[in-house]
């Protein structure tokens, strides 16, 4: 009995996972569409975007607490159903307070949920790392229905955001039925829920390093991709569309393939190819010129940002399981920067122009090398 429920219990992680793919994605699908409608500038898309990451950093700080108040499955049944909320404000108001208020909204819900949905899967999988690539896969899958929505949505970005928050009621009506028991997700203050020994751990600062890395570039250039590509003229919106889904197709076909080769290469070693990747890959994105080599470098930025997440996780999942609040740490820190990151690129944009805005995540990129090299030489 035990056994099927933790199995129902998984695949309500990887159904919620998938569903916030799809609004994540979609926002930034629609949001040429969004910018259009309502007069935004460069700097408030990407102050939104930067919103969303604070309520991400903010839902590290508070997702491990709320359960030992008001218990976890209404804790996270709430949480990561929050974005619904978000992207109906969205449809239905273009005031600049308003509209971050929705992006916070729907930043608390990604985070509580990235939350609850990696400590739950690692202490039911014990820390298999495979098991946390395939929870990110579900993200993958959710990200690539995004863009393919918003085409076949075509003008009408509120048909896409109805359809997303359908499919959201749907999931929530399936998790009612959950049962999350206290191995799954330990509430703050049982035995070791409280203890801050992680933050002496080199470990735990590295995963974080990393994390703040690679979160930060992925909401830079998740948050303007569509945006770039139609702003520089390299394709139109309908053809930027679908090279969104081809970048996620990519993440997904990324994240299988690190699911089952996370059984066989070390970790470390994952992490060092997957950095040098993102550079090559971001290079060409940047400084192609023209649509192949930019549609290379895009697929190349889903491949070997795929498997990122999950496999830094699972490198961590010995401290995971022994620090409750560890989780929650490795969500606020990397929170933090990834919120400052898409403000910075908005503010270069309307200074200049969208391009030299993407081009400071190259300072990102060589920090990522650098924070994998230390994660290295710490392993030997």
């Amino acid at each position: 009995m035990k056994k099927r429920q933790n199995k129902y219990l998984l695949r309500c992680m990887y159904l919620n996972q998938t569903s916030m793919g799809i609004y994540l994605l979609l926002i930034g699908a629609v949001l040429p569409m969004i910018r259009a409608e309502y007069g935004l500038t460069y700097k408030l898309s990407g102050v939104m975007m930067g919103v969303q990451s604070a309520g991400y950093f903010l839902a590290g700080l508070a997702a491990p607490l709320l359960p030992g108040w008001f218990g976890i499955k209404r804790s996270y049944l709430v949480l990561a159903n929050l974005a619904l909320a978000g992207l109906g404000m969205i449809m239905f108001t273009g005031n600049p307070f308003l509209l971050l208020c929705a992006m916070l909204m729907t930043g608390l819900s990604k985070g509580s949920c990235g939350n609850y949905n990696n400590s739950i899967v690692s202490n039911l999988s014990g820390n298999d790392a495979s098991k946390l690539n395939f929870l990110q896969a579900c993200f993958a899958i959710g990200a690539c229905i995004a863009p393919f929505i918003a085409f076949v949505c075509g003008d009408s970005w509120r048909k896409a955001f109805t359809l997303e928050i359908v499919i959201g009621i749907v999931i929530l009506l399936y998790c009612l039925g959950m049962k999350i028991e206290d191995g799954a997700y330990p509430a703050p203050g049982r035995g070791t829920g409280m203890d801050l020994g992680f933050f002496r751990s080199k470990v735990f600062w590295i995963c974080a390093a990393f994390l703040s890395c690679y979160m930060a570039i992925e909401a830079c250039i998740m948050g303007f991709l569509v945006t770039y590509y139609v702003d520089t003229g390299l394709v139109s919106e309908g053809r930027a569309q679908m090279l969104s889904i081809l970048l996620w197709a990519s993440v997904l076909i990324g994240r299988l393939a690190c699911a089952a080769l996370s059984r066989i290469f070390r970790p470390v070693h994952m992490l060092l190819v997957m950095s040098v990747g993102v550079a090559v890959s971001f290079i060409l994105f940047i400084f192609g010129g023209s649509v192949i080599p930019v549609t290379v470098g895009s697929a190349g930025l889903g491949l070997f940002m795929a498997g990122m997440y999950g496999t830094a996780i699972g490198d961590v999942g010995d401290l995971l399981e022994k620090y409750s609040l560890s989780m929650g740490m490795l969500i606020v820190i990397p929170g933090l920067v990834s919120a400052l990151m898409p403000s910075l690129i908005g503010i270069l944009a309307d200074l200049w122009d969208i391009r030299k805005g993407m081009m400071s995540i190259f300072g990102l990129i060589v920090l990522l090398l650098a924070v994998t090299i230390a994660d290295l030489r710490q392993k030997k």
